[in-house]
């Protein structure tokens, strides 16, 4: 709803014509039809008297108040939902990493004879070392939603 839709509908709720109600905050009959046509904005004096006239504050006229409240609270169920799928996504790709390089040790040794003692040398061998990096990264980048989000509170 727009601002000259939220006029318009008190002052008509309100039982008052453009005229009465430019008589009340001493502007032309003519800004209020502009107001509520929305070709201009009434200055901040104006927003301020038509609060009066109307009995409301100016969160109310201004702004949907319950609204932003509602779609605050949605992107930011939404950003913590996407953050902690981030991590875990994360953290299921660190645990595969880690779980496949035993069967490439004992891939490595029945081709080449020998293999490396220690099977998460195997993690800085490409592609490991990418799906690594990728699921750290996811990991650090969830939690960075998160923290962000909290700071913001």
């Amino acid at each position: 709803m727009t601002l000259g839709e939220k006029i318009r509908g008190l002052r008509k709720k309100q039982g008052l014509s453009q005229e009465d109600v430019s008589r009340k905050i001493n502007v032309s009959r003519q800004a209020i039809s502009k107001w509520e046509q929305d070709l201009v904005v009434p200055d901040t004096v104006n927003l301020m008297k038509l609060c009066d006239c109307f009995g409301i504050t100016l969160a109310e006229l201004t702004g949907d108040v319950e609204k932003t409240n509602k779609e605050i609270c949605d992107k930011t169920k939404k950003i913590h939902k996407s953050a902690v799928a981030s991590i875990v996504i994360g953290c299921i790709l660190t645990v595969l990493s880690v779980v496949i390089t035993y069967p490439i040790k004992m891939a490595d040794f029945k081709i080449n004879g020998s293999c490396f003692d220690n099977e998460l040398y195997y993690l800085r061998v490409f592609p490991l070392n990418i799906v690594l990096f990728i699921s750290i990264l996811l990991i650090l980048v969830g939690i960075a939603k998160i923290m962000k989000g909290k700071l913001k509170k």
